[in-house]
């Protein structure tokens, strides 16, 4: 190798290093996640919120204190797997009800190892209905079911996208007595069970 040939070898591992340092600040500025700050976060940019309309929404309205849950008619009772009716048709429930439950998402659930929901188990009884309150900086669902990859999901219940401090409400009249596997749809991961009796 001439003279020439050493002197761009090392102009190009220059160039190559002022690239990667250049990129990395660029990346660190615009793609890292902020806490409580989703737009610039590498997997969900510009999240906006959907509008809903008078009784299509899963999701709690706290100001008129009126919300929508769906749940399948006459289930055989098992987490939304192959025990599901597939293709019952969803049952709407319009009027709040006090909770006789708590399930809470906690702040750090969208994160991989880190609780996901609390309690991950959850019992009640049939007809009881159970508030799902969103503490995370992340939309979250409460989705029946044991992923996305689960034919049934969202068959048995859904909240729908639980926006960051909003929280929803899952009505369990329309269950039958049985374990009802359940995750988040945007986060499969985050998975639970509520036990109905």
């Amino acid at each position: 190798m001439g003279s020439a040939g050493k002197t761009a070898f090392i102009a190009i591992l220059a160039l190559g290093a002022i690239t990667g340092i250049v990129m990395y600040y660029l990346f660190e500025a615009f793609s890292m996640p902020t806490p409580g700050i989703i737009n610039n976060s590498v997997d969900r940019s510009e999240l906006t919120e959907i509008p809903s309309k008078e009784g299509s929404s899963n999701i709690m309205d706290e100001d008129t204190a009126t919300e929508t849950t769906t749940a399948t008619e006459g289930s055989g009772g098992g987490g939304g797997g192959a025990n599901a009716t597939a293709g019952a048709p969803a049952a709407t429930t319009t009027s709040a009800a006090a909770a006789a439950a708590t399930l809470t998402i906690p702040m750090g659930a969208s994160t991989p190892g880190n609780p996901a929901y609390e309690p991950a188990s959850l019992t009640v009884k049939k007809g009881d209905a159970i508030d799902v309150v969103n503490k995370d900086s992340s939309p979250h669902t409460v989705t029946s079911g044991t992923g996305l990859e689960d034919p049934n999901a969202g068959k048995m219940f859904d909240t729908s996208i639980i926006n960051a401090a909003a929280s929803a409400q899952i009505a369990t009249a329309d269950l039958e007595a049985g374990e009802y596997d359940y995750h988040c749809s945007v986060h499969p991961f985050m998975t639970g069970k509520i036990t109905v009796q």
